[in-house]
């Protein structure tokens, strides 16, 4: 005998609270054969709906089940509605609601030096890049492919607020007051007095400061410099008065005005801000002193012809960019963008228009050779520009240059570091782009066109879960209290559909 459906009167689903009668649902159907027939059947109505969810998301729903039924569910969580397709027997349903929790780390500094990569997360220092000259720290020449903790030599059981880093050598603060440095050292710019690499971070010879407390230090290319009770010390050679070198700190600019709140270096040269000015003195024949010329001058003499105030200084080897009344001002050798795309020096400040004001912040690429990439961070964005030789843009591009900035990321990140052929930035995570290899990103010698994440699992973090969301002892995410919860059943028998039902779901 051959049946054939011909209407429902089923086809509707209606959400009530559980607990209410619902009626059941009728079908009607024709029989075919030598007589045909009209026959009525009903679909019972899901009975003994009830459901609860513990404090770990895991939910238990059960019902009145009947022979060969087959039940529709409809889980809602908050404003998310998700059809799924339980292994329902006898009228139960499982049901784990938890959610992986994002690892937020919250880094405190970021700073580059020519192949490497530092970040301070927690008063914990983490390196990342090439290490030949043991410019990472860590007790060996070998490179970081990913981030590694810096805390042997001086830095044992220290907190570290502060890190710069030079062409192979790199200086931190330490939370009391010190500072230490680790890499190449015949030049004396470790500051230990023993003029040799070290592998370790080693402590700087702080006797000629008189027990003064160390707030900022700045790494060049052959010497390093300090802030100390807002004078500028500085150790390494070519720091003060011709080519004087000293392998610990000497008070290297006494004309400067008090307190110094910023420093940058590069080769042979220094910038520090001071009374809302900035003064630069050192090597100049690429015009990185911002005074016109390119002779050389060993004191501090007459500010950098900016507007006030001076709020940031960034230097690579042989250029100077700075943050002047919200505007950024760039000067010295091939910084890319107009009018230096011809790569000739440039020795008095010029502005870069093409940013939006105010401009957040700024770095520059440590480089030994002409080529300059610099970012920027200007109305909530990041501008990068210059010449990309051997790196990339962060935005899929690895264009050989551009000449004007241009954004690189849509979203203004809390930090930020420019090396040689990487550009890093920090939100509640740690991102990478350009060379891999030292990008520390566990990739081989190629060139990462966009950002990665970096495993920052030996960080210090935090686990977050969404808005109104808590995080479980199991260390899973958990609808909270004001987060409704409810499952919509619906019962269907031989094809045919029934009422739906609407359980919430009430935290225990």
């Amino acid at each position: 005998m051959k049946i054939a459906r011909i209407a429902s009167a089923s086809a509707f689903a209606v959400l009530l609270a559980l607990g209410t009668s619902v009626s059941s649902a009728s079908f009607v159907a024709s029989v075919s054969g030598p007589s045909a027939s009209i026959a009525t059947g009903t679909v019972p109505a899901l009975t003994g709906a009830a459901a609860s969810r513990d404090a770990d998301a895991l939910t238990r729903v059960r019902w009145d089940a009947l022979p060969g039924e087959h039940v529709d569910v409809v889980r809602s969580v908050g404003d998310d509605t998700t059809v799924i397709t339980p292994d329902i027997v006898n009228g139960e349903y499982d049901d784990d609601l938890s959610t992986t929790p994002v690892r937020k780390v919250s880094i405190d500094e970021l700073n580059a030096g020519l192949q490497s990569t530092y970040a301070i997360a927690g008063g914990s220092l983490f390196a990342w890049g090439a290490n030949a000259f043991g410019q990472l720290g860590t007790g060996t020449r070998d490179h970081a492919l990913t981030p590694v903790p810096v805390d042997g030599g001086a830095l044992a059981a220290t907190t570290v607020t502060g890190v710069s880093a030079g062409e192979r050598h790199t200086c931190v603060v330490t939370a009391d007051g010190g500072t230490a440095c680790m890499g190449a050292g015949v030049d004396g710019q470790l500051g230990d007095g023993a003029a040799s690499d070290s592998t370790l971070p080693v402590a700087v010879d702080r006797s000629m400061m008189g027990g003064r407390a160390v707030t900022q230090v700045a790494s060049g290319r052959y010497h390093s410099c300090a802030i100390a009770d807002g004078m500028v010390f500085c150790w390494g050679t070519a720091i003060s008065s011709g080519y004087l070198s000293s392998s610990t700190p000497i008070l290297a600019e006494a004309t400067l005005p008090s307190p110094v709140t910023s420093i940058a270096a590069g080769e042979g040269m220094t910038c520090a801000i001071a009374g809302g000015e900035l003064y630069c003195w050192g090597q100049n024949g690429l015009g990185q002193l911002g005074d016109g010329s390119t002779t050389a001058r060993w004191s501090a003499g007459d500010p950098v012809s900016l507007p006030r105030p001076v709020t940031a200084v960034a230097a690579s080897l042989w250029s100077v960019c700075a943050i002047a009344a919200g505007d950024l001002y760039c000067w010295g050798t091939r910084l890319g963008s107009t009018p230096w795309s011809s790569g000739a020096a440039v020795s008095s400040p010029v502005s870069v228009p093409e940013l939006p004001h105010p401009v957040a912040s700024v770095d520059l690429e440590t480089s030994p050779s002409s080529r300059q990439r610099i970012c920027a961070v200007a109305a909530e964005k990041l501008y990068c520009w210059g010449d990309g030789a051997g790196s990339s843009w962060g935005d899929g591009s690895s264009s050989p240059g551009r000449a004007d900035p241009t954004v690189s990321l849509p979203e203004a990140p809390a930090r930020l570091a420019v090396s040689g052929s990487t550009t890093c930035v920090a939100y509640d995570t740690l991102r990478c782009w350009g060379r891999a290899s030292e990008a520390g990103a566990r990739s081989g010698d190629r060139v990462l066109l966009a950002p990665v994440d970096l495993d920052t699992a030996s960080f210090p973090g935090s686990l977050s879960c969404p808005i109104s969301w808590v995080l479980t002892v199991a260390d899973r995410c958990a609808p909270g209290a004001g987060v409704p919860v409810s499952y919509t059943l619906t019962r269907r028998v031989a094809g045919w559909s029934g009422p739906a039902i609407s359980v919430p779901v009430p935290l225990e």
